[in-house]
C-alpha cells in the first residue's frame, strides 16, 4: 500500500510540473494545452504573482495603536480647608473641596489622603467630608485616578490643624 501512494505521489508531482504549450485551434482562437500540437509553442510560466502585506503588530495591552496625548490637569488644588487653617471638633466634619481644571471627567475619581493614608475608596466627586479621631496637625492631598485607578494628577500637600474642646481646658478670669 506504502508503494503505490508513494507511486501516485511521484506521478502527481510529476503532472504538476509538465510544461504548457500555447497553439492555436481550429477557430483561430489560442488554445493551451500540457501537450504539444502542430504549431504550438512552450509556454514560460512564471511564479505566481503574490502579495505580502505589512507585517501586523497585535498590541499586547488591548488597546489601539493610535498615540494619542496623555490627558492631564492644569489644575488640581484643595479650597477648602486652607492651608495652615485651625478647625474644631464642634464644627462638624471636616469639609474638602477639590478645584480641577478641566472639570472632573466622568471616569475619573478622586481619593483623598490625610497623613499619607487613602481616607476611603475613590470618588466621583470634588466635594467630600471628613471625620477625623485625632486631634492636632494634618496633611491632606487629592489625588485623581482614571478608570483603572492609576493616578493622572496629584494636588499639593496642605496642613491643617484640628481640634477639639475639652472639659479640660478652662477659660483664664474665672
Amino acid at each position: 500500500m506504502r508503494k503505490i501512494t508513494l507511486a501516485s505521489l511521484l506521478l502527481l508531482s510529476l503532472s504538476v510540473s509538465a510544461e504548457i504549450y500555447e497553439g492555436t485551434g481550429p477557430n483561430g482562437e489560442i488554445v493551451y494545452s500540457d501537450r504539444p500540437a502542430e504549431g504550438s509553442k512552450p509556454v514560460e510560466v512564471k511564479g505566481a504573482s503574490t502579495y505580502k502585506p505589512p507585517k501586523y503588530r497585535r498590541s499586547t495591552t488591548g488597546e489601539s495603536e493610535v498615540d494619542v496625548a496623555p490627558f492631564s490637569y492644569k489644575v488640581i488644588t484643595i479650597t477648602q480647608p486652607s492651608d495652615d487653617a485651625t478647625l474644631f471638633d464642634s464644627e462638624g466634619p471636616v469639609a474638602v473641596t477639590i478645584k480641577l481644571d478641566p472639570a472632573l471627567r466622568e471616569a475619573d475619581r478622586i481619593l483623598l489622603y490625610v497623613d499619607g493614608r487613602p481616607t476611603g475608596k475613590p470618588l466621583h466627586a470634588t466635594s467630600f467630608s471628613l471625620t477625623l479621631e485625632d486631634r492636632g496637625e494634618h496633611k491632606l492631598l487629592a489625588e485623581v485616578q482614571d478608570s483603572k485607578g492609576k493616578a493622572v494628577g496629584r494636588s499639593g500637600s496642605i496642613q491643617f490643624y484640628y481640634r477639639k474642646h475639652s472639659v479640660l481646658f478652662k477659660k483664664k478670669g474665672r
